[in-house]
Protein backbone atom coordinates (compact mmCIF):
# COMPACT_ATOMS: atom_id res chain seq x y z
CA UNK A 1 0.00 0.00 0.00
CA UNK A 2 1.35 3.45 -0.98
CA UNK A 3 0.84 6.17 2.17
CA UNK A 4 -0.76 9.29 1.05
CA UNK A 5 -2.25 11.98 2.97
CA UNK A 6 -5.17 10.57 4.94
CA UNK A 7 -5.99 7.74 3.67
CA UNK A 8 -4.01 4.23 1.81
CA UNK A 9 -4.33 3.58 -2.06
CA UNK A 10 -2.39 0.85 -4.29
CA UNK A 11 -0.18 2.27 -5.93
CA UNK A 12 -1.76 1.74 -9.57
CA UNK A 13 -4.86 3.57 -8.17
CA UNK A 14 -2.23 6.42 -8.34
CA UNK A 15 -1.17 6.30 -11.57
CA UNK A 16 -3.50 9.12 -13.41
CA UNK A 17 -2.80 11.93 -15.72
CA UNK A 18 -4.20 14.95 -14.12
CA UNK A 19 -5.34 17.65 -15.96
CA UNK A 20 -2.76 19.71 -17.65
CA UNK A 21 -1.82 22.26 -20.16
CA UNK A 22 1.72 24.12 -21.06
CA UNK A 23 4.89 22.86 -22.66
CA UNK A 24 5.46 19.72 -23.61
CA UNK A 25 6.03 17.14 -20.27
CA UNK A 26 8.10 14.29 -20.52
CA UNK A 27 8.25 10.56 -21.17
CA UNK A 28 8.67 8.76 -17.97
CA UNK A 29 10.38 5.22 -17.25
CA UNK A 30 8.29 2.18 -18.36
CA UNK A 31 5.58 1.61 -21.25
CA UNK A 32 3.67 4.02 -22.37
CA UNK A 33 3.64 8.08 -22.14
CA UNK A 34 4.00 9.97 -18.20
CA UNK A 35 3.48 13.18 -19.18
CA UNK A 36 4.16 15.87 -16.62
CA UNK A 37 2.41 19.07 -17.25
CA UNK A 38 2.03 22.18 -16.08
CA UNK A 39 -1.62 22.65 -14.51
CA UNK A 40 -3.74 24.81 -16.29
CA UNK A 41 -3.87 28.52 -15.15
CA UNK A 42 -4.75 32.04 -16.72
CA UNK A 43 -2.33 35.22 -17.81
CA UNK A 44 -3.84 38.14 -17.74
CA UNK A 45 -1.75 41.43 -18.93
CA UNK A 46 -0.61 43.49 -16.43
CA UNK A 47 0.65 47.17 -16.03
CA UNK A 48 3.24 48.37 -13.50
CA UNK A 49 2.54 47.89 -10.33
CA UNK A 50 5.09 50.53 -7.92
CA UNK A 51 3.14 49.26 -4.55
CA UNK A 52 3.82 45.58 -2.06
CA UNK A 53 1.23 43.41 -4.33
CA UNK A 54 -2.00 42.86 -2.77
CA UNK A 55 -1.21 38.56 -2.30
CA UNK A 56 2.84 39.80 -0.55
CA UNK A 57 0.89 41.91 1.95
CA UNK A 58 -2.40 39.78 2.44
CA UNK A 59 0.59 36.90 3.80
CA UNK A 60 2.12 39.65 5.59
CA UNK A 61 5.47 39.37 4.50
CA UNK A 62 6.62 42.50 5.12
CA UNK A 63 6.10 42.23 8.87
CA UNK A 64 9.01 39.55 8.78
CA UNK A 65 11.30 41.45 6.41
CA UNK A 66 12.10 43.10 10.26
CA UNK A 67 14.36 39.85 10.91
CA UNK A 68 15.25 39.22 7.01
CA UNK A 69 14.21 39.08 3.73
CA UNK A 70 15.55 35.58 3.34
CA UNK A 71 19.04 36.69 2.26
CA UNK A 72 21.13 34.05 0.45
CA UNK A 73 18.58 31.13 0.91
CA UNK A 74 18.74 29.11 -2.23
CA UNK A 75 15.17 27.73 -3.37
CA UNK A 76 15.41 25.42 -6.57
CA UNK A 77 12.22 25.68 -8.79
CA UNK A 78 11.90 23.16 -11.07
CA UNK A 79 9.58 24.66 -13.87
CA UNK A 80 9.70 26.02 -17.32
CA UNK A 81 13.04 28.31 -16.57
CA UNK A 82 13.47 31.33 -15.75
CA UNK A 83 14.52 35.19 -17.23
CA UNK A 84 17.88 35.65 -16.12
CA UNK A 85 17.78 39.12 -17.31
CA UNK A 86 14.52 40.00 -15.59
CA UNK A 87 15.81 43.25 -12.76
CA UNK A 88 13.75 40.86 -10.55
CA UNK A 89 16.75 38.68 -10.13
CA UNK A 90 19.45 40.66 -10.71
CA UNK A 91 22.89 39.17 -8.70
CA UNK A 92 20.82 36.33 -7.22
CA UNK A 93 21.03 33.21 -9.95
CA UNK A 94 23.00 30.15 -8.67
CA UNK A 95 23.69 26.79 -10.24
CA UNK A 96 21.27 27.40 -13.43
CA UNK A 97 20.73 23.80 -15.00
CA UNK A 98 19.11 22.84 -18.32
CA UNK A 99 17.65 19.15 -18.40
CA UNK A 100 15.87 19.43 -22.04
CA UNK A 101 17.02 19.88 -25.36
CA UNK A 102 14.14 22.87 -26.62
CA UNK A 103 16.25 22.96 -30.02
CA UNK A 104 17.07 26.65 -29.28
CA UNK A 105 19.98 25.88 -27.37
CA UNK A 106 21.35 22.68 -25.81
CA UNK A 107 23.81 24.41 -23.26
CA UNK A 108 22.92 22.86 -19.21
CA UNK A 109 22.75 26.35 -18.35
CA UNK A 110 20.09 27.45 -20.88
CA UNK A 111 17.18 28.19 -18.78
CA UNK A 112 15.61 30.52 -21.25
CA UNK A 113 12.27 30.55 -20.39
CA UNK A 114 9.81 30.14 -23.23
CA UNK A 115 6.78 29.76 -21.43
CA UNK A 116 6.93 32.61 -18.85
CA UNK A 117 5.54 30.08 -16.20
CA UNK A 118 8.68 29.63 -13.78
CA UNK A 119 9.81 33.14 -14.39
CA UNK A 120 6.23 33.81 -12.91
CA UNK A 121 6.89 31.24 -10.02
CA UNK A 122 9.86 32.59 -9.38
CA UNK A 123 9.28 36.39 -9.09
CA UNK A 124 6.52 35.13 -6.61
CA UNK A 125 9.18 33.58 -4.26
CA UNK A 126 11.81 36.03 -4.89
CA UNK A 127 11.43 38.92 -6.98
CA UNK A 128 13.03 42.04 -6.03
CA UNK A 129 9.48 43.84 -5.80
CA UNK A 130 7.23 40.76 -6.38
CA UNK A 131 8.31 38.51 -3.81
CA UNK A 132 7.81 36.81 -0.08
CA UNK A 133 11.30 36.57 0.08
CA UNK A 134 13.00 39.23 -1.92
CA UNK A 135 16.71 38.51 -0.97
CA UNK A 136 16.52 34.59 -1.62
CA UNK A 137 18.36 33.27 -4.40
CA UNK A 138 16.87 30.96 -7.12
CA UNK A 139 18.08 27.62 -8.58
CA UNK A 140 16.59 27.78 -11.82
CA UNK A 141 15.46 23.91 -13.48
CA UNK A 142 14.32 23.54 -16.63
CA UNK A 143 12.51 20.43 -17.34
CA UNK A 144 9.86 21.09 -19.78
CA UNK A 145 10.38 20.70 -23.27
CA UNK A 146 11.78 17.96 -25.13
CA UNK A 147 14.24 15.64 -23.82
CA UNK A 148 15.46 12.22 -22.95
CA UNK A 149 12.27 11.43 -20.96
CA UNK A 150 14.30 11.42 -17.60
CA UNK A 151 14.21 15.80 -16.86
CA UNK A 152 11.91 15.68 -13.77
CA UNK A 153 14.16 12.73 -12.03
CA UNK A 154 17.29 14.62 -12.95
CA UNK A 155 16.05 18.02 -11.64
CA UNK A 156 15.92 16.12 -8.23
CA UNK A 157 18.90 14.50 -8.30
CA UNK A 158 20.75 17.82 -9.23
CA UNK A 159 19.68 19.21 -6.07
CA UNK A 160 20.74 16.28 -4.06
CA UNK A 161 24.22 16.26 -5.82
CA UNK A 162 24.47 19.84 -5.48
CA UNK A 163 23.34 19.86 -1.55
CA UNK A 164 26.19 17.10 -1.13
CA UNK A 165 29.23 19.49 -1.70
CA UNK A 166 27.65 23.01 -1.39
CA UNK A 167 28.60 24.57 1.65
CA UNK A 168 25.73 24.98 4.24
CA UNK A 169 25.67 28.82 3.28
CA UNK A 170 25.00 27.82 -0.78
CA UNK A 171 23.01 24.70 0.30
CA UNK A 172 19.13 24.39 -1.39
CA UNK A 173 16.99 24.58 1.40
CA UNK A 174 13.42 24.65 -0.11
CA UNK A 175 12.21 22.85 -4.20
CA UNK A 176 9.08 24.50 -5.43
CA UNK A 177 6.81 22.34 -7.86
CA UNK A 178 4.07 24.10 -9.19
CA UNK A 179 3.06 21.19 -12.23
CA UNK A 180 1.48 17.50 -11.53
CA UNK A 181 1.04 14.54 -13.39
CA UNK A 182 1.01 10.67 -13.00
CA UNK A 183 2.65 9.26 -10.33
CA UNK A 184 6.60 8.74 -10.52
CA UNK A 185 8.07 6.14 -8.24
CA UNK A 186 11.56 6.68 -8.43
CA UNK A 187 10.87 11.02 -8.17
CA UNK A 188 8.81 10.26 -5.13
CA UNK A 189 12.00 8.21 -3.57
CA UNK A 190 14.21 11.65 -4.66
CA UNK A 191 11.80 13.51 -3.03
CA UNK A 192 11.41 12.10 0.01
CA UNK A 193 15.58 12.07 0.37
CA UNK A 194 15.56 15.70 -0.25
CA UNK A 195 13.26 15.91 2.71
CA UNK A 196 14.83 13.81 4.73
CA UNK A 197 18.36 15.71 4.07
CA UNK A 198 16.76 18.70 5.43
CA UNK A 199 14.90 20.12 2.38
CA UNK A 200 11.32 20.98 2.48
CA UNK A 201 9.36 20.51 -0.63
CA UNK A 202 6.39 22.60 -1.91
CA UNK A 203 4.06 21.35 -4.17
CA UNK A 204 0.62 22.86 -5.63
CA UNK A 205 -2.24 21.51 -5.02
CA UNK A 206 -3.74 20.87 -8.58
CA UNK A 207 -6.54 23.37 -10.49
CA UNK A 208 -8.79 20.02 -11.19
CA UNK A 209 -11.49 21.83 -8.17
CA UNK A 210 -15.28 22.51 -8.52
CA UNK A 211 -15.61 24.83 -4.90
CA UNK A 212 -16.85 22.06 -3.40
CA UNK A 213 -15.34 20.67 -0.13
CA UNK A 214 -16.97 17.13 -0.79
CA UNK A 215 -16.20 16.19 -4.01
CA UNK A 216 -12.57 15.38 -3.46
CA UNK A 217 -10.28 15.86 -6.64
CA UNK A 218 -7.32 13.41 -4.61
CA UNK A 219 -5.01 11.95 -8.10
CA UNK A 220 -3.39 15.00 -8.01
CA UNK A 221 0.85 14.42 -8.18
CA UNK A 222 3.04 14.69 -6.35
CA UNK A 223 0.25 17.05 -4.50
CA UNK A 224 -1.05 14.02 -2.71
CA UNK A 225 2.56 12.98 -1.53
CA UNK A 226 2.79 12.59 2.22
CA UNK A 227 6.12 14.19 2.35
CA UNK A 228 5.88 17.76 0.46
CA UNK A 229 3.85 20.71 1.93
CA UNK A 230 1.00 21.07 -0.47
CA UNK A 231 -0.78 24.35 -1.30
CA UNK A 232 -4.46 25.11 -2.15
CA UNK A 233 -5.30 28.62 -3.86
CA UNK A 234 -7.26 31.66 -2.67
CA UNK A 235 -8.93 34.58 -3.77
CA UNK A 236 -8.31 38.12 -2.61
CA UNK A 237 -10.92 37.54 -0.64
CA UNK A 238 -9.06 34.88 1.12
CA UNK A 239 -12.07 32.56 -0.01
CA UNK A 240 -11.22 29.20 -1.16
CA UNK A 241 -10.31 30.06 -5.39
CA UNK A 242 -13.21 27.79 -7.67
CA UNK A 243 -10.25 26.05 -9.61
CA UNK A 244 -8.12 24.95 -6.28
CA UNK A 245 -8.28 20.86 -5.82
CA UNK A 246 -9.76 19.76 -2.40
CA UNK A 247 -8.93 16.63 -0.59
CA UNK A 248 -7.71 15.09 2.56
CA UNK A 249 -3.63 16.57 2.09
CA UNK A 250 -3.88 19.97 1.64
CA UNK A 251 -1.77 21.41 3.98
CA UNK A 252 -1.99 24.68 3.52
CA UNK A 253 -3.60 27.89 1.63
CA UNK A 254 -2.07 30.61 0.21
CA UNK A 255 -3.57 33.79 -2.31
CA UNK A 256 -3.62 32.12 -5.69
CA UNK A 257 -6.06 34.27 -8.20
CA UNK A 258 -4.73 37.12 -10.37
CA UNK A 259 -0.93 37.47 -8.70
CA UNK A 260 1.27 39.80 -9.95
CA UNK A 261 4.60 38.52 -10.87
CA UNK A 262 7.61 38.87 -13.56
CA UNK A 263 7.50 37.73 -17.22
CA UNK A 264 10.31 36.94 -19.62
CA UNK A 265 11.46 40.15 -21.34
CA UNK A 266 11.52 42.36 -18.12
CA UNK A 267 7.46 42.43 -18.25
CA UNK A 268 4.67 41.05 -15.71
CA UNK A 269 1.35 39.61 -15.82
CA UNK A 270 -1.21 38.19 -13.66
CA UNK A 271 -1.51 35.03 -13.08
CA UNK A 272 -4.05 32.55 -11.40
CA UNK A 273 -3.65 28.80 -10.15
CA UNK A 274 -2.52 26.76 -7.48
CA UNK A 275 0.67 27.26 -9.30
CA UNK A 276 0.93 30.79 -7.69
CA UNK A 277 -0.21 29.80 -4.18
CA UNK A 278 2.33 27.49 -3.67
CA UNK A 279 5.60 30.03 -4.19
CA UNK A 280 4.00 32.01 -1.43
CA UNK A 281 5.10 29.28 0.89
CA UNK A 282 8.31 28.28 -0.35
CA UNK A 283 9.16 32.05 -0.45
CA UNK A 284 8.20 31.68 3.20
CA UNK A 285 10.33 29.02 3.92
CA UNK A 286 13.31 30.76 2.55
CA UNK A 287 12.82 33.63 4.87
CA UNK A 288 12.27 30.87 8.08
CA UNK A 289 15.26 29.57 6.86
CA UNK A 290 17.78 32.73 6.27
CA UNK A 291 16.01 33.48 9.88
CA UNK A 292 16.71 30.62 11.55
CA UNK A 293 20.34 30.11 10.54
CA UNK A 294 20.64 33.97 11.68
CA UNK A 295 19.71 33.05 15.62
CA UNK A 296 21.47 29.27 15.41
CA UNK A 297 24.36 29.83 13.07
CA UNK A 298 23.13 26.89 11.32
CA UNK A 299 19.65 25.84 8.66
CA UNK A 300 16.95 24.35 10.60
CA UNK A 301 16.16 20.91 9.68
CA UNK A 302 13.06 20.29 7.52
CA UNK A 303 10.78 18.89 10.67
CA UNK A 304 11.92 22.47 12.78
CA UNK A 305 11.31 24.51 9.50
CA UNK A 306 7.78 23.27 8.64
CA UNK A 307 7.52 23.34 12.48
CA UNK A 308 7.85 27.46 12.52
CA UNK A 309 5.79 27.61 9.47
CA UNK A 310 2.90 26.19 10.34
CA UNK A 311 3.00 28.55 13.61
CA UNK A 312 2.40 31.01 11.05
CA UNK A 313 -0.63 29.97 9.60
CA UNK A 314 -3.53 32.13 10.58
CA UNK A 315 -6.93 29.88 11.59
CA UNK A 316 -10.12 30.35 9.15
CA UNK A 317 -13.45 29.08 8.97
CA UNK A 318 -12.65 27.30 5.23
CA UNK A 319 -12.83 23.69 5.24
CA UNK A 320 -9.05 21.72 5.50
CA UNK A 321 -9.74 20.08 2.19
CA UNK A 322 -9.14 23.44 0.63
CA UNK A 323 -6.98 25.15 3.21
CA UNK A 324 -5.25 22.15 5.28
CA UNK A 325 -4.18 24.31 8.67
CA UNK A 326 -5.36 27.62 7.31
CA UNK A 327 -4.07 30.14 5.33
CA UNK A 328 -0.24 31.40 5.18
CA UNK A 329 0.35 34.71 7.74
CA UNK A 330 3.96 36.01 8.17
CA UNK A 331 2.68 38.48 10.88
CA UNK A 332 5.57 38.97 13.70
CA UNK A 333 3.46 39.56 16.59
CA UNK A 334 5.27 41.15 19.29
CA UNK A 335 3.25 39.88 22.49
CA UNK A 336 4.60 42.13 25.69
CA UNK A 337 3.52 41.71 29.64
CA UNK A 338 3.89 43.42 32.74
CA UNK A 339 4.94 41.03 35.79
CA UNK A 340 3.76 41.43 39.07
CA UNK A 341 6.47 40.25 40.65
CA UNK A 342 9.64 40.95 39.34
CA UNK A 343 12.61 38.17 38.25
CA UNK A 344 14.92 37.41 40.70
CA UNK A 345 18.54 35.77 40.38
CA UNK A 346 20.02 33.31 42.52
CA UNK A 347 23.63 32.00 41.94
CA UNK A 348 23.18 31.02 38.67
CA UNK A 349 19.50 30.59 38.18
CA UNK A 350 16.77 33.06 37.33
CA UNK A 351 13.54 32.38 38.76
CA UNK A 352 10.02 34.01 37.27
CA UNK A 353 6.95 32.56 38.33
CA UNK A 354 6.02 30.05 35.17
CA UNK A 355 2.73 31.43 33.66
CA UNK A 356 4.16 34.55 32.93
CA UNK A 357 6.21 32.39 30.32
CA UNK A 358 3.83 30.28 29.56
CA UNK A 359 1.21 32.74 28.53
CA UNK A 360 3.43 34.56 26.87
CA UNK A 361 4.47 31.44 24.44
CA UNK A 362 0.75 31.04 24.26
CA UNK A 363 0.02 28.06 26.57
CA UNK A 364 -2.40 27.75 28.81
CA UNK A 365 -1.71 27.43 32.66
CA UNK A 366 -4.03 25.53 35.09
CA UNK A 367 -2.98 25.61 38.84
CA UNK A 368 -5.00 23.17 41.27
CA UNK A 369 -4.58 24.06 44.44
CA UNK A 370 -6.10 21.16 46.15
CA UNK A 371 -3.48 18.53 44.51
CA UNK A 372 -0.77 21.58 44.68
CA UNK A 373 -0.13 21.29 41.13
CA UNK A 374 0.40 23.17 38.00
CA UNK A 375 -0.48 22.42 34.50
CA UNK A 376 0.83 23.90 31.35
CA UNK A 377 -0.67 22.95 28.08
CA UNK A 378 1.09 24.57 24.69
CA UNK A 379 2.92 23.20 21.81
CA UNK A 380 1.52 19.70 21.55
CA UNK A 381 2.65 19.06 24.88
CA UNK A 382 1.33 18.94 28.59
CA UNK A 383 3.60 20.16 31.62
CA UNK A 384 2.88 18.74 35.41
CA UNK A 385 4.75 19.90 37.88
CA UNK A 386 3.85 19.39 41.97
CA UNK A 387 4.66 21.95 44.41
CA UNK A 388 7.66 20.89 46.65
CA UNK A 389 8.41 18.10 43.94
CA UNK A 390 11.36 17.86 42.77
CA UNK A 391 9.68 15.76 39.64
CA UNK A 392 7.21 17.25 36.28
CA UNK A 393 5.92 15.14 34.26
CA UNK A 394 5.90 15.81 30.51
CA UNK A 395 2.84 14.52 28.19
CA UNK A 396 3.05 14.93 24.47
CA UNK A 397 0.46 14.48 22.25
CA UNK A 398 -2.04 16.64 23.60
CA UNK A 399 -4.85 17.74 21.49
CA UNK A 400 -4.96 21.57 22.05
Amino acid sequence: MYKMKGFNVPPIQAVLVCPGAGPGGYRGRGDGENMSNLFPYQIQEAVRQQAIPWNIQQVQAPSFWGKTKGRGAVVAIIDTGLDVTHPEFAGRIISPRNFTTDGYNTSIVDVTDREGHGTHVSGIIAGRTTGVAPEARIMPIKVFGPGDGFAFQDAFRHVIGHNKTAPEQDRVVAVNCSWGGPYDPIVHFLIRQLVESGVVVVVSAGNAGDGKADTAEIFSWPGFLWEPITVGATNQDGQPAGYSSSYDGIDIGAPGTQIYSAWPGGGYKLLSGTSMSAPHVTGAVALIYAAYRMREGRYPTSEEAEAILFRHVRKVDIDDAFVGQGILDLTNQIKTFTMDVPPVIEGRRTLTPARYVAELLGAKVNWYAGERRVEIIGSGEKLDMWIGSKQARITRGISL
